[in-house]
């Protein structure tokens, strides 16, 4: 394979004051068909790495592709694959997975166009960004800076515009009208998409509606502009049909939009339900059974050896001899009366000891004698039992297992035909119930079966969309949370179990929130950018009134981590 290593760096600034962003570029070849990278292609991305620390703050995108060959489906998966090989290798150089932003094209975008350069076309862009920022702004402007996706589009015709993160907007045929009112053949679709807490801080964007908490299930902003620049707008007789994914869909959603994101509109406007209510899938059946099993007859068991008994220790006369003080002479004679008591008693427990030592040693001498034709007896015994024992297990392993196998199999091979039979019904009547449900969807504007998991809306205004719900909360469970933190910090409570981002306006003293529920939990958190340096600080808000805040310099990926807060 020819390999070819493209670096190129390339210096440009952002809009905003100051903002400069260093990006270098490496493309990685592939073998056909083979989602690993080659040692040489290995050393490459490392040396390439070498340039960069896991301090910096870095943004990397992680770009797969494939050569045309093969089917589409086929080589998007491969795209997928390598991009995801790479990304691995990233990981483990300890560059931080959540700064890594991972797509894949299949064949779609080949090197400079040309299809034809198969080996060009088999690779891996890897695009990495170093970032110097200024403030708050740039930032933001940073974490938000892979939510956007362009795309020119074809108005005489419908149109599908499906993001890298699930998004699908529907699109009719000359929806959008110029500033003379007249529509247009072309345009420029531009989709901004904040489907997590983490989208809604890069984006600004907040889940109040008139001072109410939402609890949201995903926003997104469509512009459209014609080749030259202008703003369009959307032709009120017609609609177009959003569809934000999900992993849960949640009951009562509506439809709010607002110009800037910070407070939202209800529109009243309900999801299109598209149910699934498929079969249950069938279950291949527990087989069990009494697997037969050989017990061999009993081991015999080897004669024991027994110990020579210990002889009584005698009885010692000294221990009942006393020597008296002069002070003693009233209690002579009772204590020499108890001792010849004791030595009594001591002489007759050794003869019952001698008694029953003699009684030992005599069956110990018995069994001495006796132990050759034991053991004699005991190998005789056990050779027989060997022998049984393998002529036994023979007859069990030729008549009676290996016919339980060849019986079990055939029961096994009748059970998963039928099993398959079953399944393949199944599946027969769930591709019905699709193709009804992709009938009824594109009939209700859907032109995607995946919009069936997802939240659906037809919309008839452009901007910022928002899929949500009031967050239902008695008056009497709700507190405000006061939070002491500098005041040149920006400051906002996220609540990631419902995809809410509220935030603190700046008092006197410190931040106060709006009203929050107490048994939600929460968390906040304080960022700013002091002379290039990202401050960060957060805390859990667990119902207690107050909460203090103290941010310390933290990197780029560690500020991304952080976002990812389990409240």
């Amino acid at each position: 394979m020819r390999s070819i290593y493209v670096l190129t760096v390339c210096l440009f600034y952002l809009c905003t004051a100051n903002a400069k962003t260093t990006t270098s570029e490496i493309s990685l070849r592939f073998d056909t068909d083979i989602d690993q990278l080659d040692a040489a292609n290995q050393k490459k991305l490392k040396e390439f790495l070498s340039t960069f620390t896991v301090d910096d703050d870095l943004t990397i995108v992680v770009r797969g592709h494939a050569d045309k060959r093969g089917s589409t489906s086929y080589n998007l998966d491969l795209s997928e694959r390598r991009a995801s090989t790479v990304t691995s290798i990233l990981t483990g150089e300890g560059f931080c997975d959540i700064g890594i932003v991972t797509e894949a094209f299949g064949e779609q975008k080949p090197m400079n166009g040309d299809r034809q350069n198969l080996t060009d076309n088999r690779r891996v862009d890897v695009v990495i960004q170093k970032h110097d920022i200024e403030s708050e702004a740039e930032l933001l402007e940073i974490l938000g800076s892979n939510n956007d996706l362009k795309k020119e589009i074809d108005l005489t015709q419908e149109n599908v515009v499906k993001s890298n993160r699930g998004t699908i907007v529907g699109i009719p045929a000359n929806c959008f009208l110029d500033a003379n009112g007249q529509p247009v053949e072309n345009a420029i679709i531009n989709i901004t998409e904040a489907l997590s807490y983490q989208d809604f801080l890069a984006e600004g964007l907040t889940t109040m509606s008139e001072g109410k908490m939402l609890e949201s299930g995903g926003m997104l902003k469509i512009e459209a502009f014609s080749n030259t620049g202008e703003a369009l707008t959307l032709d009120p007789n017609n609609t177009i049909t959003i569809s934000l994914p999900t992993d849960f869909k949640k009951q009562g959603m509506t439809l709010f939009v607002s110009e800037t994101g910070a407070d939202w509109t209800d529109t009243k406007t309900s999801t299109v339900e598209v149910s699934t209510n498929y079969p249950e899938r069938p279950i291949f059946p527990n087989f069990r059974s009494f697997v037969p099993s050989f017990t061999a007859a009993p081991k015999p068991t080897r004669p024991g050896i027994r110990m020579r008994p210990k002889m009584p220790k005698e009885v010692d006369d000294s221990k009942y001899e006393v020597d008296f003080e002069w002070y003693e002479i009233f209690g002579r004679k009772k204590i020499i009366a108890q001792n010849q008591a004791n030595k009594e008693r001591a002489y007759q427990r050794y003869e019952r000891s001698m008694a029953r030592y003699h009684s030992k040693l005599e069956k110990f001498i018995a069994d001495s004698l006796a132990q050759p034709e034991k053991h004699k007896a005991y190998q005789e015994a056990l050779m027989a039992w060997r022998t049984e024992t393998t002529t036994d297990s023979l007859y069990f392993m030729e008549q009676i297992y290996l016919p339980y196998v060849k019986k079990r199999e055939i029961e096994i091979n009748l059970l998963y035909t039928d099993y398959e039979t079953k399944l393949s019904a199944w599946r027969d009547s769930c591709a019905a119930i699709r193709n009804a449900k992709l009938a009824m969807a594109m009939e209700t504007g859907i032109w995607d079966i995946d919009l069936i998991n997802s939240y659906t809306f037809n919309s008839s205004s452009l901007g910022w969309i928002n899929c949500d719900r009031f967050y239902a909360e008695p008056a009497l469970a709700k507190i405000q949370l006061h939070i002491d933190a500098p005041i040149d910090n920006q400051v906002v409570l996220v609540f990631d179990k419902i995809n809410s981002l509220l935030p603190c306006s700046q008092q006197e003293r410190g931040y106060t929130s709006p009203l929050i529920p107490k048994k939600q939990n929460a968390v906040a958190i304080a960022y700013s950018v002091k002379n290039g340096q990202i401050m960060l600080d957060q805390a859990k808000f667990t119902g207690q009134p107050r909460l203090k805040l103290k941010p310390v310099p933290v990197s780029l990926n560690e500020f991304r981590e952080a976002l990812h807060v389990n409240s």
